[in-house]
């Protein structure tokens, strides 16, 4: 019955209102906005007194602002009465009109509209001033009462920030930079043993744009002595924490310098990761290339076999700018090295054999690190041979020599030499011959193409021969 007069009154008065509890005499619209609301139990507060305490005095836990948010207490100032903001829409307010019931309304909607001239006060939770704003990316401390005994939940709207902590200080990150007027929201709750409540406050927080990303600076190559990088640029309140390949290891890896120290010989890689207490990886930060070690050297290119008199080129590979290397830091051996030449351009190696036979090429390399494995290769050095026919075209006394590339060699084996049409009809023919050239007669010869073909020893040596008149 107590509830349908009041509603009687609510539509008789045009208010938007509506109840959301009985009618009941066991707690007052103080009780309810300053203690119940909170989750306390029910309770009557009487008096004026005991409602400022908490937002005036020594030690408040309210604060005026100037106008509704989520989360806040209103007094209407002048009409003894209090009520708290409606979380679901701030333009209502939720209050116990006297002994009556618990109504959702707008805040001139209510019994004391027409007997009191009251103003309207609002309040919220105290927390700090700073920070207005924070960086996409970078983090800042915010904080509230420290209430001994109490317990403490930081949140974020997951949106633009986020935050954590579980003391009156948390720690606030920008996680999206808000729209212009934007702002995004720090929550916390406090659940204290005293009172038995959870109180709780938002923070508007603006978050601007995100600063550069840091950089890792330091040495490219990496002994077992240790080596000391940097993260430039740290963002505002990120720790770092580092890694790297597995030829590499450092004994602080949140450390900014970190050292690292070689374990292994070969490329590696140090890389940094930034995060705060409740974001990470909100930066793009390049991986650092290194050498970890002495040079590695896995193979040597050239040929194994080469005939004398000409150039052979061998490098050392692979190639590695890291590895620290200069010109000076490859060492060739050839054994024996028997009159020939040596000419060495850092990991390139020319030489000009001069001389037939067996040889052993060796190399390795050093750098301040220490000196890589030695790569060897075996080279067989030979005499070359060709066919020379002049002159050519020919008719009449055409000479026929065997050359080498080594000109004090004679000729000593016995060869055997074929003239061929371009039909393939043996056109002359001579065996056993002795010494490096032999003359044929084309004269009578039929104009054309001729097949000269030569064997020495194992070898087959062939030419063209043409006839003109």
């Amino acid at each position: 019955a107590g509830n349908a007069i009041w509603m009687d009154s609510i539509i008789n008065a045009g208010w938007s209102a509506d109840t959301l509890a009985g009618v009941s005499s066991t707690y007052n619209c103080h009780g309810y906005a300053w203690h119940m609301s909170d989750g306390g139990d029910t309770v009557r507060i009487p008096y004026i007194p005991d409602v400022e305490k908490y937002y005036s005095g020594a030690n408040p836990t309210y604060r005026a602002v100037a106008s509704s948010g989520k989360y806040r207490k209103v007094y209407y100032n002048g009409a003894q009465h209090s009520a708290i903001v409606d979380s679901a829409n701030t333009s209502w307010v939720i209050s116990k009109w006297g002994n009556g019931p618990l109504v959702r309304h707008l805040p001139n909607h209510c019994p004391y509209n027409d007997q009191y001239t009251y103003t309207l006060e609002y309040y919220e939770l105290i927390i700090d001033n700073l920070p207005n704003s924070v960086s996409k990316g970078c983090a800042v401390d915010i904080s509230t009462l420290d209430i001994t005994g109490a317990t403490y939940n930081w949140t974020g709207d997951t949106s633009y920030v986020c935050a954590v902590g579980n003391t009156f200080t948390g720690s606030v990150t920008g996680l999206n930079t808000t729209p212009p007027y934007g702002k995004g929201e720090a929550k916390v709750k406090i659940t204290s043993t005293y009172s038995q409540t959870t109180v709780k406050g938002i923070k508007e927080i603006a978050v601007t744009s995100q600063p550069v990303s840091p950089v890792i600076s330091g040495p490219t190559l990496v002994c077992s002595d240790s080596a000391t990088f940097a993260l430039n640029n740290v963002p505002e309140g990120n720790t770092v924490t580092w890694s790297s390949s597995s030829n590499l290891s450092t004994s602080d890896p949140n450390a900014n310098p970190c050292t690292f120290v070689s374990t292994g010989n070969g490329s590696g890689w140090i890389e940094a990761s930034v995060s705060t207490g409740c974001a990470e990886n909100m930066f793009a930060i390049s991986r650092y290339d290194v050498w970890s070690g002495a040079p590695v050297l896995t193979s040597m290119s050239g040929p194994t076999s080469t005939p004398n008199n000409q150039w052979a080129i061998y490098s050392a590979d692979p190639y590695n700018s890291l590895m620290g290397l200069q010109t000076d830091d490859y060492n060739w051996t050839l054994s024996p090295l028997n009159g020939n030449s040596l000419y060495q351009y850092g990991r390139y190696l020319d030489i000009a054999f001069y001389n037939s036979g067996y040889y052993q090429l060796v190399v390795n390399a050093e750098n301040t690190c220490g000196a890589s494995g030695y790569l060897y290769k075996y080279i067989n050095v030979y005499d070359a041979k060709s066919l020379s026919i002049t002159p050519n075209p020919g008719n009449g006394e055409v000479t026929v020599a065997i050359e080498s590339t080594d000109k004090n060699v004679l000729i000593v084996s016995e060869w055997d030499l074929e003239i061929f049409s371009e039909t393939m009809l043996l056109k002359d023919k001579k065996t056993k011959l002795k010494g490096n050239s032999t003359t044929i007669q084309t004269a009578g010869w039929t104009e054309g193409v001729y097949i000269v073909r030569v064997k020495y020893k194992d070898q087959i040596l062939t030419g063209k021969l043409i006839v003109k008149r």
